[in-house]
């Protein structure tokens, strides 16, 4: 995994900035699910806090490699900024738990930080690949229908 120093600090900065992901993972048997949910971060590691019952939380518990991506929309398509990326989304355990709940409380207030958290479980993704997505300054290619993203791999 890459560390914090060799990511580009607009990409922190913009994972700072974002408060929802979509997660894609799989079940056992292949079939796909993707669900929104928030995150808070350190550095490029994402941590998730999800129902165990929950679909997401089962498949998982199936298969730990994820896709994701975290995006904002613009009505002018040359504003369109975003992450995506692939990695191992695992549960947190130990100590972990206690650092994952305080992220969380920092980043949401609102979340009743000091509540109890035996209802849910708390997961880190890892990312193994990471490209941000910057349109700003892309203009528009003449003759062709839509536009192309403009991404930079940054792990």
């Amino acid at each position: 995994m890459a560390t914090e120093q060799e990511v580009p600090q607009h990409v922190l900065d913009y994972l700072e900035s974002q408060k929802t992901l979509t997660l894609a993972t799989t079940s056992g048997s292949g079939e796909p699910h993707a669900a929104t949910l928030l995150y808070a971060n350190d550095g490029i590691e994402l941590h998730l806090w999800l129902k165990p019952g929950s679909r997401t939380a089962e498949n998982l518990d199936a298969n730990s490699r994820v896709g994701f991506a975290i995006d904002e929309y613009a009505t002018d398509w040359r504003q369109t900024k975003g992450v995506q990326g692939t990695g191992s989304c695992e549960p947190v355990t130990g100590e972990g738990i206690a650092t994952s709940a305080m992220r969380f409380g920092e980043r949401f207030p609102e979340l009743e930080p000091s509540g109890s958290t035996a209802s849910i479980a708390f997961y880190r993704i890892r990312p193994d690949e990471l490209e941000f997505i910057d349109n700003s300054g892309s203009e528009k290619d003449e003759g062709e229908f839509g536009f192309s993203y403009k991404s930079d791999r940054v792990v």
